[in-house]
């Protein structure tokens, strides 16, 4: 994290998976991704992280969030507007094996008008078995996958090492 080098490679390398995305965005069926509005961040799963089955857009306003400031916090809106369309993971811990757990799971997209309500029981929700369809992808470092934002639900299963992985979301 701390390398200029590395972080300088790792957004050119993102710059040009963005315009690959946007030479097949009529064959992928999604807008154009903007170039020059692309989020990453560094996360750290600690022993017995996880994270919740979610979609990577806000529920409100289609996922849509408003750039400037609001009416009463002086009012500088430009009627413009972002939103995750892909979103990035980039896995960095090298030999993970499957018993370490910290998979992704990621549910099939026509499951996402059904999602469960989260299970208030942190036990049962953490054996719960994969849905019909769904996949688990081991975080095994270098790998990377890219999944619809708006549309696919997953989550990251418990994991019983620290892991830690690049995210990041191109946006429209």
């Amino acid at each position: 994290a701390g390398n200029v080098d590395v972080r300088m490679l790792l957004y050119a390398s993102m710059r040009s998976l963005c315009d690959e995305l946007n030479a097949a965005a009529p064959l992928l069926e999604m807008p154009p991704l903007s170039p020059f509005d692309t989020e990453l961040s560094y996360l750290f799963y600690p022993e017995g992280g996880f994270y919740r089955r979610h979609r990577d857009v806000p529920a409100s306003d289609d996922g849509w969030y408003r750039l400037g400031r609001r009416p009463e916090d002086g009012g500088s809106f430009s009627e413009s507007a972002v939103r995750r369309e892909i979103s990035v993971l980039l896995y960095l811990n090298p030999g993970w094996r499957a018993e370490w757990g910290g998979q992704l799971r990621i549910f099939p997209p026509a499951t996402a008008a059904a999602e469960q309500e989260p299970v208030a029981d942190a036990e049962i929700y953490l054996d719960a078995l994969p849905v019909e369809g769904s996949l688990d992808v081991l975080p095994e470092g270098g790998t990377l996958v890219l999944l619809r934002s708006p549309l696919v639900p997953h989550e990251v299963m418990v994991t019983r090492r620290e892991r830690q992985c690049v995210v990041g979301w191109f946006r429209t």
